[in-house]
């Protein structure tokens, strides 16, 4: 056995042969390990995604008073009757409150044809003009 392990060549080859053998063995290990998690993943399959439903809150009925709620809609619709509609902007002008029946119109050159425009887009929408304050500015 001493002779076997003199020269360096031996020893080389030796060590080369240990080297394989502790490779393969990890290999086979290995492939083991693999063929556990595969039989584990047929066996209890990943869980799908469950997307429940959203279950929105049911509204319950208001109790209590609803003049408050009332007179904010009155106050609007009496002071801001082109509230829906403000701002409203075109290549020429802009139009929107900027206080009770107070309109400021911004007019991107100042004609009387634009501000006749003005006059008809608020006609337009059912409500006489002369029952706001129209401030026209010019940038």
């Amino acid at each position: 056995m001493k002779k076997l392990f003199k020269s360096k060549k031996n020893r080389f080859i030796i060590l080369l042969i240990v080297v394989v053998v502790v490779l393969i063995f990890i290999k086979i290990k290995n492939k083991d390990k693999q063929q556990i998690e595969i039989n584990n993943l047929e066996n209890n399959p990943t869980p799908t995604i469950f997307i429940s439903p959203t279950v929105f809150p049911t509204l319950f009925e208001e109790k209590g008073d609803n003049s408050y709620y009332l007179e904010i809609q009155t106050e609007r619709k009496d002071n801001y009757p082109l509230f829906e509609d403000v701002p409203y902007t075109t290549s020429s002008f802009r139009v929107n409150y900027i206080d009770d029946l107070t309109l400021q119109v911004t007019l991107k050159t100042d004609t009387p044809e634009i501000r006749q425009e003005v006059l008809d887009w608020i006609s337009s929408k059912g409500v006489d003009p002369k029952s706001h304050t129209i401030i026209w500015k010019t940038p």
